[in-house]
């Protein structure tokens, strides 16, 4: 299976990857030729921020083993483009040494806290905030926690970013509590079992 699985991120990268940056590279000559053109600026940024989720999709593919460090590190990576706006994103490591944690894990775990960042980012209206993890013997806790509008929780909400959110909490079998109030900010608390 691990073989399958870098046989596939070695086309990604190779393949994909590398028709994304011939793409890249002509939208770039082009937007420089007429940097008035704001769609041309636009598909050059969805462009580069496409490379980048492959980038991540490829290193989660990739490895059979994560350090919760490692793990922490490409979180700030792939969350670096937004440092500098608002919300204010903050990332805490509290736990007292470096776990282990299985590969189907990392990937449920990055890909919640990808879409928590983004909902924030898209509706909160938050000024900071704040992911945080601590990682004991035999589990992880993740919060994640923005000053925000808030939301009523009785409200049927819908999309599917908190479906597939619930999905992959029940992939880690892992528990989600949420706590948020209209005005109120909301935080997100994943217990995970490592």
């Amino acid at each position: 299976m691990q073989e399958e699985k870098l046989r596939i991120s070695r086309e990604l990268h190779d393949n994909i990857g590398a028709q994304l940056s011939f793409i890249n590279g002509s939208i770039q000559s082009m937007a420089n030729a007429d940097s008035k053109n704001e769609q041309l600026q636009h598909t050059q940024q969805v462009t580069q921020n496409t490379i980048k989720e492959l980038r991540s999709t490829v290193w989660l593919i990739n490895q059979q083993e994560f350090g919760l460090e490692e793990f922490v590190v490409k979180l700030r990576e792939y969350l670096k483009p937004y440092y500098g706006s608002k919300p204010n994103i903050g990332i805490v490591n509290q736990s007292d040494k470096d776990y282990s944690i299985e590969p189907i894990i990392a990937t449920n775990l990055f890909r919640i806290i990808q879409e928590l960042v983004n909902n924030a980012i898209k509706h909160a209206e938050a000024n900071t905030l704040e992911v945080k993890l601590v990682a004991e013997q035999n589990k992880l806790i993740v919060s994640v926690k923005d000053d925000g509008k808030g939301y009523d929780l009785n409200a049927k909400l819908a999309g599917y970013g908190l479906k597939n959110i619930q999905v992959r909490v029940k992939t880690m079998n892992a528990t989600c509590n949420i706590d948020t109030a209209i005005s109120s900010g909301t935080e997100i608390y994943l217990t995970i079992p490592i």
